[in-house]
């Protein structure tokens, strides 16, 4: 299983949510970086709650399944919309 440890920025804490499905430190600090490290070899049940979490949320939200079903979503508002259809 592949587990994150990244740091909070750019988009980062759209995609990992900290404690839920992979751990978020702070960007440049280094202290905080290796801490989360540890924390992930030290604790095999966190690693293993963190990666079926991210595995989940991926399938759920991030699968090509769910980018077709969120864009047919947008494009039936954007069609309704563009034609005055109240849904």
């Amino acid at each position: 299983m592949n587990h994150a440890v990244v740091s909070a920025a750019g988009s980062s804490p759209g995609i990992i949510r900290d404690s839920v499905d992979g751990l978020l430190t702070p960007p440049g600090d280094a202290a905080a970086l290796a801490d989360a490290l540890e924390l992930l070899a030290d604790d095999g049940a966190l690693r293993v709650r963190l990666g079926q979490a991210a595995i989940l949320r991926v399938q759920q939200e991030f699968s090509v399944e769910a980018m077709v079903e969120q864009y047919a979503r947008f494009l039936d508002r954007a069609w309704s919309y563009r034609h005055g259809v109240k849904r």
